[in-house]
């Protein structure tokens, strides 16, 4: 899922938009019962985390966005992207046996 609610033809992003991304999010995430994680990709991802109104305690990791504008001129940033992703990977484990590790955290 991308906070972004579609492609408008510019990279810019209106307060409106990322309300209406946030709103569509949070209605999501009502349907999304299992969500025990979520990666928060890039700056407006971390931004519009705090508009959400999910009342569960879900840990957050944090992660830049993989685009190519990054890849450019945030290299050593994008290049911490896989080790950030992969911070999800014990939460998919324990999917298979069913424990939760600690929520209500930001990895």
């Amino acid at each position: 899922w991308n906070i972004v609610p579609g492609w408008n033809r510019t990279i810019k992003l209106t307060s409106a938009e990322l309300n209406k991304g946030a709103d569509a999010l949070s209605e999501l995430l009502i349907l999304l019962s299992n969500v025990r994680v979520v990666v928060l990709v890039g700056k407006r991802a971390l931004r519009a985390w705090s508009r959400i109104n999910d009342r569960r305690s879900l840990t957050t990791i944090e992660s830049a966005h993989p685009s190519p504008m990054n890849h450019a001129f945030a290299r050593e940033e994008w290049d911490k992207i896989p080790d950030q992703w992969a911070k999800v990977l014990p939460f998919l484990q324990c999917q298979t046996q069913t424990e939760t590790p600690k929520s209500s955290t930001t990895v």
